[in-house]
C-alpha cells in the first residue's frame, strides 16, 4: 500500500494513568514501541501530540511530531477530530492507519495483514478482540472517513495477548506480564 499515512495519537494528559504514553514497558516507552512498529510497516507516519516531552521522544525515535491545537488536547476531543487535523495538515494520502500507543503489543504482522485486507477489499479495517475494537489498528480510506471508525469496516480479530489497551495501572501491569511471555 503506497499511499497510506500512519497517525500515532499521543496526548500528554491522562487522568487514570498519568504519563502513560511515555511509561516504560520492559524498558521501552509505549510511544517508542508504536513508532518502531509504524516505521517497519508504514511508508510515512507522524505523532500528533500536545506535549513537549512526547515531541522530544518522537524526535529521538526518528519520527516527525505534529503539535495539536489546544482544542484537540482535551478529554472531549475525539480521535476522529485528531485524525481530521492530521489529514488537513498532511493532505494527499489515499489511506490512513491509526496506531494508538496504548496498544503496544500489536505486532508488525498485524498491521501488515490489516493493510493487505484493506488493499484487497478497498474497505476499512479495524482490529478487534472477541468482536470489540481493541484500539490497536484502524485503517481507513481518507475520502470515505466521516468520523466513524467502524463504518463499513472489516473486523480483524486479534488474540487477547496482543489486544490489551492500556488505560489503567492494572492494564499496564497485565501488559508487562504479557510482554515478558511474548
Amino acid at each position: 500500500m503506497k499511499s497510506i499515512f500512519g497517525i500515532i495519537p499521543a496526548r500528554g494528559g491522562s487522568k487514570r494513568l498519568p504519563g502513560k504514553n511515555l511509561k516504560l514497558l520492559n524498558g521501552v516507552s509505549l510511544l517508542e514501541r508504536t513508532i518502531r512498529q509504524a516505521k517497519k510497516a508504514l511508508p510515512v507516519s507522524v505523532v500528533t501530540t500536545d506535549s513537549d516531552a512526547i515531541i522530544k521522544e518522537t524526535l529521538r525515535c526518528g519520527l516527525v511530531a505534529l503539535l495539536r491545537p489546544d482544542r484537540l488536547a482535551t478529554d472531549e476531543a475525539t480521535s476522529a477530530d485528531v485524525v481530521d487535523h492530521v489529514l488537513l495538515t498532511y493532505p494527499g494520502f489515499e489511506w490512513f492507519c491509526l496506531l494508538q500507543p496504548t496498544s503496544p503489543l500489536r505486532s508488525v504482522d498485524d498491521i501488515l495483514e490489516c493493510m493487505e485486507i484493506a488493499q484487497d477489499t478497498g474497505q476499512a479495517v479495524v482490529s478487534v478482540h472477541n468482536g470489540k475494537p481493541n484500539g490497536a489498528i484502524y485503517i481507513h480510506r481518507v475520502m470515505y472517513f466521516k468520523g466513524d471508525f467502524l463504518n463499513n469496516a472489516i473486523l480483524y480479530e486479534m488474540p487477547e495477548e496482543r489486544s490489551i489497551d492500556i488505560d489503567t495501572q492494572e492494564d499496564f501491569d497485565k501488559a508487562e506480564t504479557l510482554c515478558g511471555s511474548l
